[in-house]
């Protein structure tokens, strides 16, 4: 082979990751028909996952999972072909809009460096190099955990995504020429996902996807620069989102509105996966309480229940889990200044601000 060229390379390995990684193993798991909250809780994770994708979690919590998957749902399988599984079985278009974004790159190459610009989305522990020789065009995966389970996993995992990234979105690309594994050279029966239809060689000297030359500067059918820098540059507004480091105010606030009815305190803390105390202590630490959170959450829904005439005050204080609709009547003045039955009042058109008790609507 001719000498090879590096064009670029992405390191996806970062200290914290989002929840959203986690989906993608217990769809594939749920699949299968396991149950997805058993998994959390036998592995040691938060409940919230399954609530909140943007959990953010430390790395050695996904590992510590990863392995859990490997010990007990995977353990029939070698860890390569776990990841394999997980990677074949992983609906790229999960990640929209970046993979509607893709569809209209200029080229190949530009669609998939766009997904590594968001790593917290990806489950990944590698670095990815695209190269190229006079023949070939190559994505190779080196991966950082220095962990005889992880590191093919993760291989195993990523260049099968990858491969249903580029099968997907570019079926008129040069065809790929073969998947080169470095791992598992001597199991000679194999798990293989039925979608990886490419030739794959075992005990390779490196992890790489090698492609026909003319990959990278293919233009696929979709193309459109137009299209392509207008959407990249809505996800790109996202940046700064994904790139936040969570507060426990943040974290309680999205608990809170993802479930139904409103979370207690001790709830919330068991979704997170900590003490009542600690909890209240951080937020204490961050300038708020749970009741100011919960208050502010409760007052937003009842504000879309009073939008609706028909459901009346008694039945909304219900819903939101008040001992009785004077405590919710107190509490909406408390954060809005007006009763429920003004505030409605004042949002229909031609309403008033009054403050007037009104009917029992």
């Amino acid at each position: 082979m001719n000498d090879r060229r590096i064009i670029r390379i992405e390191n996806l390995v970062t200290p914290r990751r989002r929840a959203f990684g986690i989906l993608l193993h217990l769809y594939d798991l749920e699949r299968q028909g396991l149950d997805a909250a058993d998994i959390l809780r036998e592995s040691g994770l938060p409940a919230a996952v399954l609530s909140d994708p943007d959990l953010l979690l430390d790395m050695n919590a996904k590992r510590a999972f990863v392995l859990y998957l490997l010990h007990h749902p995977y353990r029939r399988l070698t860890p390569l072909e776990a990841g394999l599984a997980v990677g074949a079985a992983s609906d790229i278009t999960m990640f929209a809009p970046i993979s509607n974004a893709a569809k209209f790159a200029a080229n190949c190459l530009e669609g998939l460096l766009l997904f590594l610009r968001f790593p917290e989305l990806v489950w990944s522990d590698c670095r990815v190099a695209f190269c190229e020789t006079d023949d070939e065009d190559i994505i190779e995966f080196v991966p950082e955990t220095h962990n005889d389970e992880l590191d093919p996993f993760s291989v195993g995992r990523d260049m099968a995504a990858t491969l249903g990234f580029i099968t997907g979105f570019y079926p008129d690309a040069p065809p790929l020429l073969s998947v080169d594994i470095r791992y598992d050279a001597d199991v000679t029966r194999r798990n293989l996902p039925e979608k990886l239809q490419v030739p794959i060689r075992f005990g390779a000297g490196r992890n790489e996807l090698r492609m026909q030359k003319g990959f990278w500067s293919h233009r696929p059918a979709t193309a459109s620069e137009a299209l392509f820098r207008s959407q990249e540059m809505r996800i790109m507004r996202h940046l700064p989102v994904m790139r936040r480091e969570d507060t426990m105010a943040h974290l309680v606030l999205r608990q809170l509105q993802a479930l139904e009815p409103i979370a207690s305190l001790g709830a919330v803390a068991d979704q997170l996966g900590i003490t009542e105390r600690t909890l209240s202590r951080r937020l204490e630490q961050e300038g708020t309480t749970f009741s100011d959170i919960q208050n502010r959450v409760m007052i937003d829904k009842a504000k879309v229940y009073l939008r609706h005439g028909g459901v009346s005050v008694a039945r909304i204080s219900e819903l939101l889990g008040y001992s009785e609709p004077a405590a919710f009547t107190r509490a909406f003045r408390r954060v809005t200044g007006v009763s429920p039955r003004a505030w409605r009042a004042a949002d229909q058109p031609g309403g008033t601000d009054d403050d007037g008790e009104g009917t029992a609507a």
